[in-house]
């Protein structure tokens, strides 16, 4: 397989029932640091406007840049930088960050802060989920939050079908504790893989556990370091990764009040991570100082 070719390591039908791959090959793909789309495959004026005269069948490929495994047989996948859109014309009526998140088993969610501003008419808590006869492919579980800046909802849409595409192009070159120390592999791997221009992707450890429902789930978030720091002398790497959400660690993976919220990390090779955390509800950002452990990996 070439560096860049992606291969579907899990398919569910529209009962996401599994007719071909595995969760177990996914999340060993996931863990290696492997790069995931999703495919799912609908039909337009059942799921982006039951109104529309648009009949045609859609199939979407949307890349999902962060990824997490819950206890080594979970993984859950985070859209992070997608902004709403009236497909095919345009942008939603409303600037906001669309934070879908996928589950392996095909169940979805959605947190949605919006960024423009507008009038608060809703207070923090549990909604009674929306419910749409004439929808009929979409069965909202749960709601939260509904008309705060923040709002979230757990729920499945019976896509016509998923497939879990994965581009294995990772491998792990080190990982180093919260103290800096060397548990496995070689820094120098690290430091060539990054002279020579590889994309370089870090998986940090426990970097969930803080948020309030968190379940005590062994878990690791993986994301692209994409600004990196080399210290020639003494040997430091410092990386800045892209945004990415956390969400407190669960099987499966739900959004509710609170337990979620949006950040970069900054990760260093002596077990040093700043972590820049954007409160959803009131767009303020907090820089928060923490050590957890690292896999960092580099593209091949």
């Amino acid at each position: 397989m070439s560096s860049f070719e992606y291969k579907s390591l899990l398919e569910l039908n529209n009962k996401r029932e599994i007719i071909a791959g595995s969760a177990e090959t996914l999340n060993e793909a996931l863990m290696r640091g492997a790069d995931l789309k999703i495919e799912t495959v609908f039909r337009h004026d059942e799921h982006m406007d039951i109104n529309s005269p648009i009949k045609d069948h859609v199939r979407e490929v949307s890349e999902f840049p962060a990824t997490i495994v819950v206890d080594g047989r979970w993984s859950t996948s985070f859209m992070t930088v997608r902004q709403p859109a009236n497909v095919p014309f345009g942008f939603g009526p409303r600037a906001s960050l669309s934070l879908f998140m996928y589950n392996q088993d095909g169940s979805q969610a959605i947190a949605r802060p919006y960024l423009d501003g507008g009038a608060i008419t809703g207070v923090k808590g549990q909604c009674e989920p929306y419910s749409y006869s004439e929808h009929e492919k979409m069965r909202y579980l749960s709601c939260y939050d509904r008309g705060t800046n923040a709002p979230c909802d757990n729920f499945i849409y019976d896509f016509d079908s998923f497939r879990f595409l994965v581009c294995d192009r990772y491998r792990p070159l080190c990982s180093i504790d919260s103290n800096g120390d060397l548990l496995a592999g070689d820094k120098e791997k690290l430091f060539d893989s990054l002279r020579s221009g590889a994309d370089i992707k870090v998986g940090i450890s426990g970097i969930c556990d803080e948020l309030p429902g968190a379940k005590s789930f062994e878990h690791v978030v993986y994301i692209r370091a994409a600004f990196l720091y080399h210290y020639q002398e003494s040997g430091l790497l410092v990386a800045e990764t892209h945004p990415f959400v956390r969400v407190a660690p669960d099987i499966p993976m739900r959004y509710a009040t609170e337990n979620w919220d949006y950040c970069w990390t900054i990760v260093r090779t002596d077990g040093d991570c700043s972590i820049m955390r954007m409160d959803p509800h009131t767009l303020k950002f907090t820089e928060l100082k923490k050590h957890y452990k690292v896999t960092w990996f580099g593209s091949i």
